[in-house]
C-alpha cells in the first residue's frame, strides 16, 4: 500500500495532470516526495512551472523507479539540488 503524507492542493489537483506516467507512487512517502509547490520567490521567472520536492535519503525501489522514469519523462524541464535544514533534497521542474 502507498502511503501519502501532507498532500497540499498542487500535489493533488495539479501534479496528476503534469504528466500521464505520474502516479501516486511517484508521490509517496516510498518514493522520498517531500512537497509540490508552483512559486519559487529565488526565481519568479518560472511562474508558469511546478516544483516537486524528493528527499536524497530515502533509497527505496520506489525511488529509484520514479528517478529512471522521471529522467525520460519529456516534461520534464530540470533538476536541480538543494540544501534544507541540513538535509539534501532534489527539486525536478515540470
Amino acid at each position: 500500500m502507498v502511503e501519502l503524507n501532507n498532500l497540499n492542493d498542487v500535489s493533488i489537483y495539479i501534479v496528476p495532470l503534469i504528466d500521464p506516467n505520474i502516479s501516486l507512487v511517484d508521490i509517496s512517502v516510498e518514493s522520498g516526495f517531500v512537497n509540490a509547490y508552483t512559486e519559487d520567490i529565488d526565481r519568479p521567472y518560472l511562474e508558469d512551472k511546478v516544483f516537486m520536492l524528493y528527499d536524497t535519503s530515502v533509497n527505496t525501489v520506489e525511488s529509484m523507479n520514479r528517478y529512471l522514469k522521471f529522467s525520460k519523462l519529456d516534461t520534464l524541464h530540470h533538476i536541480k539540488y538543494i540544501k534544507i535544514d541540513k538535509k539534501t533534497l532534489h527539486t525536478l521542474l515540470f
